[in-house]
C-alpha cells in the first residue's frame, strides 16, 4: 500500500512532536519555555576572580583575554563584551579584557656625559655619511 504523506511531511511532524516536549504546563494550557535572560553588571574595575563570581552567580561564564595595559592594576578588568547592561541568555559566555600589568619600557643602555641615547633600531636608519 503506498502512503499518502511524503517523507518531508513526515520529519515535520517528528520535529513538532519532539518540540512539544519543549513546553511547560501551567494554568491548564500550554506554553513554551523561553531561555533565562539577564542584564549584565558593569565588572571593570573589578579583580579577575571577583568578576567571575559576580557573573557565576547570574548564570554567565567568563573568558579572560589577557592585555597589557598602562591604566589599569594587574589581574583587574578593564573591559567587557558585550558592554555592561547588554542582555544576554544564561549560559552565554562574557569576554573579560584583564590587565596584565603596566607596560614596561625597554631598558635605554647607559651612556656618557652629555651623549644622547639613540635606540638601536633609529640607528639602523640613520642617514649615512
Amino acid at each position: 500500500m503506498r502512503s499518502r504523506y511524503r517523507s518531508g511531511a513526515l520529519v515535520v511532524a517528528l520535529a513538532l512532536a519532539a518540540c512539544t516536549g519543549a513546553h511547560n504546563h501551567q494554568r491548564g494550557g500550554l506554553r513554551p519555555v523561553l531561555p533565562s535572560v539577564v542584564v549584565l553588571p558593569d565588572v571593570s574595575g573589578m579583580t579577575v576572580a571577583l568578576a567571575q563570581a559576580r557573573l557565576a552567580s547570574l548564570g554567565v561564564r567568563a573568558a579572560i583575554v589577557g592585555h597589557e595595559t598602562s591604566t589599569a592594576p594587574r589581574d583587574t578588568v578593564y573591559e567587557q563584551a558585550p558592554m555592561a547592561g547588554s542582555q544576554v541568555v544564561k549560559g552565554s559566555t562574557v569576554t573579560l579584557i584583564v590587565s596584565q600589568g603596566p607596560i614596561t619600557p625597554a631598558p635605554v643602555p647607559a651612556v656618557g656625559a652629555g651623549a644622547v641615547a639613540v635606540p638601536p633600531t633609529a640607528q639602523r636608519f640613520a642617514p649615512s655619511q
